[in-house]
């Protein structure tokens, strides 16, 4: 059951990017996989279960959110159709990336505050690596989440698409303290990104002024 719920929580949050660019789904699935590895820390085998746990999550994650490599198998259905099944082999592949850094959190997995740190830090370093080992496939990084608002996507020229990438998954993780009464942590992050919003209202702003100007 947990597996099939990762691999859910992982479907779910790839609402977050386009064509839907629900950015709140992106948050609450990492939100999730935090509470299932907690559960997975008390069980038999936590490093194991982990990984399967991460791979699950990314498989759903990837697998709807690249829902896109079906299209071309389609366009000569009679000659192409039955190879359909091997495009799952990409997003399948690729998450033994998230999978990893799981089965890593996991093995360094404390209590409190500190897990969520542990968790965006292992997270977004495997989608670094995702990014640029074997030619790189960086795809639907977790930072591309903010499509929906190009205000916030301006803060990416501060940090890069990874720096907001590793922000983007802390804010998420932390919703999971919600569940324990903690708010702080999640309400100290929502005002950081505030903050990177109003940024990139500002820098657009100047942007659209320069523009006036050379007209």
């Amino acid at each position: 059951r947990a597996l099939l719920f990762a691999f859910a929580a992982g479907g779910f949050s790839a609402f977050g990017f386009a064509p839907l660019e629900f950015f709140p789904a992106l948050l609450l699935g990492y939100a999730a996989m935090i509470l299932l590895l907690d559960g997975a820390r008390a069980a038999p085998r936590p490093v194991r279960r982990a990984f399967g746990l991460g791979w699950a999550f990314y498989f759903g994650q990837f697998g709807a959110g690249w829902h896109w490599l079906v299209y071309p198998f389609l366009i000569y259905p009679d000659a192409n159709l039955w190879q359909l099944p091997f495009a799952s082999f990409l997003p399948a592949g690729v998450a033994l990336f998230g999978a990893v850094a799981c089965a890593a959190a996991m093995a360094f997995w404390p209590a409190g505050a500190g897990r969520i740190f542990i968790f965006a830090v292992l997270m977004a370093g495997s989608e670094w690596l995702r990014g640029h080992l074997f030619t790189g496939f960086p795809w639907n990084l977790s930072g591309y989440g903010w499509g929906a608002s190009l205000a916030m996507l301006q803060s990416a020229s501060l940090m890069g698409a990874y720096g907001l990438t590793f922000l983007t998954i802390l804010w998420g993780a932390s919703l999971a303290e919600l569940m324990s009464g903690r708010w702080r942590f999640p309400v100290l992050m929502a005002a950081l990104f505030a903050l990177l919003w109003g940024y990139g209202v500002y820098r657009l702003e100047i942007g659209r002024a320069s523009c006036r100007e050379r007209v």
